[in-house]
Parts: structure tokens; C-alpha cells; sequence
């Protein structure tokens, strides 16, 4: 793939709807634009073992012990923890050939295994750091992908919501912070990835996209506060 094919491979994919979006292949796309000279098909395969082990394992087990056991367990996927800042972490096919990388990028692998699987899963912008959302019989999910896809229990969201400057009354919403954040559908978005051409249409879509919605949000929070409410500032000060 030249860049030109993955100009035009990108194009069409930010006309898809969200569920139709095809996110690994979109990644890759990003990657060749940058250096069409590299071999992805390692971002393939890990893609389809992916989807092989957690086929295999939802036979046996819940949606998100398959989900974490098969990309942690099976693939070795992990996060970076002594070079977070690396630029490969933030790179699928590097991602795929070192199996560490950033949270929304080894989530990239996460989401393409579940949706292939049939599983609901979402990204979603929490404030600080990028989890997925799954769905189960007992209700939604929050899994962490930089650690190994474990799953967040609410105070956990809580306390990292407050760590992330929060107000209490805001930290507490988790149904509103733990919204699935869209793939992206929109060509004037994909164009954009043309332009500036280092940051990854699958990238944009995931982190920059939803944190404008995300503040978009808590400005609504804000305006919605009534006569009353407890407030807390961020520098800890209380008021009503």
C-alpha cells in the first residue's frame, strides 16, 4: 500500500458508520501513509489471532475474562510501562511486532477481536486515560487495556476521575463519563488526517474527538448545576 492507496483507503473508511468502521485496517492504513515501505501483515496476524483465541475462549468463559485472557494471556498485549512516551507505543504495527504499547493503541486490537467476536465493546475517552467498555448480562463493563484488560470497578473509575481534577459531584456521574465515544464517521475528519499527517485518523477519532465531546460534556454539567448543589474546586475548596 502506497500512500495514495492508503489516502484513499482512509477516505472511504471515514465515510463508514461507526459499527461498520474498520479500525484495524484504518490504523494500519495511518502507519503506511508514513512509511508505505513497511510490512504490516504482523498487525494483520496479530488481528486474526486475536480473534482465534477469543473465539475460542468464549466457549468456556464470561465475555471479559475471554476478552482480557485472549489479548493479555494468549498475545502478550501489555502496556508500556518504562517508556510510555516512546512513539512505537502509539504505532499499530509496532504495537503488534513489540506487543506493548499505548492504551488506545493496544486498544485498537481489543476492540477489532470483540467486534469480530460478535461482543459489544466501545472506546471510551475517560478522563486521564482510555478504557473499553463492554456489555454483559449484568451490565456495562469498564476494562483497562494498558493493564491487561482488567476490569475497573466503579470506585476505581471514581478516585481516577477525581485524580484527573474532577469535582466530586462530576467523578460520580460514571454513566455519563463511561459514554462510548464514536470511531469516527465523518470524510472532512479523514482529510484532516492528510493534513497534518503524523496524527493517525484511528488516533484522532479516539483521543481528539472525543475529549472535545468530553469537555463538551462537562460544560453541560456545569450549567446544570442548581442553587445548592455542593461544589468542590479543584484546589479543595467547598461551597454551595
Amino acid at each position: 500500500m502506497n500512500r495514495e492507496d492508503a489516502e484513499t483507503y482512509l477516505t472511504r473508511a471515514g465515510q463508514c458508520v461507526d459499527g461498520d468502521f474498520p479500525l484495524l485496517e484504518a490504523a494500519i492504513a495511518c502507519a503506511l501513509h508514513e512509511d508505505p515501505s513497511r510490512d504490516a501483515q504482523a498487525a494483520r496476524d496479530l488481528g486474526d489471532a486475536g480473534v482465534a483465541h477469543l473465539t475460542q475462549r468464549l466457549a468456556t468463559e464470561s465475555p471479559e475474562e475471554a476478552l482480557a485472557e485472549a489479548m493479555a494471556g494468549d498475545l502478550r498485549l501489555g502496556g508500556d510501562l518504562f517508556t510510555y512516551e516512546h512513539p512505537d507505543n502509539a504505532d499499530i504495527v509496532s504495537v503488534a511486532e513489540r506487543r506493548k504499547g499505548l492504551p488506545v493503541a493496544l486498544g485498537v486490537y481489543y476492540l477489532h477481536a470483540a467486534r469480530k467476536c460478535g461482543l459489544t465493546v466501545q472506546g471510551v475517552d475517560f478522563p486521564g486515560h482510555f478504557l473499553l467498555r463492554i456489555e454483559t448480562r449484568e451490565g456495562p463493563l469498564a476494562l483497562d487495556p494498558y493493564a491487561e484488560g482488567r476490569v475497573v470497578l466503579p470506585s476505581e473509575l471514581t478516585r481516577r476521575a477525581l485524580h484527573a481534577g474532577l469535582t466530586p459531584n462530576v467523578a460520580d456521574r460514571l454513566d455519563q463519563l463511561m459514554a462510548p465515544a464514536p470511531d469516527g464517521s465523518s470524510a472532512g475528519l479523514t482529510m484532516l488526517l492528510l493534513q497534518i499527517g503524523a496524527i493517525g485518523l484511528v488516533f484522532f477519532f479516539l483521543i481528539l474527538r472525543p475529549q472535545q465531546q468530553a469537555r463538551k460534556k462537562h460544560e453541560e454539567l456545569l450549567k446544570n448545576l442548581k442553587k445548592g448543589d455542593e461544589v468542590v474546586t479543584v484546589g479543595g475548596l467547598m461551597g454551595k
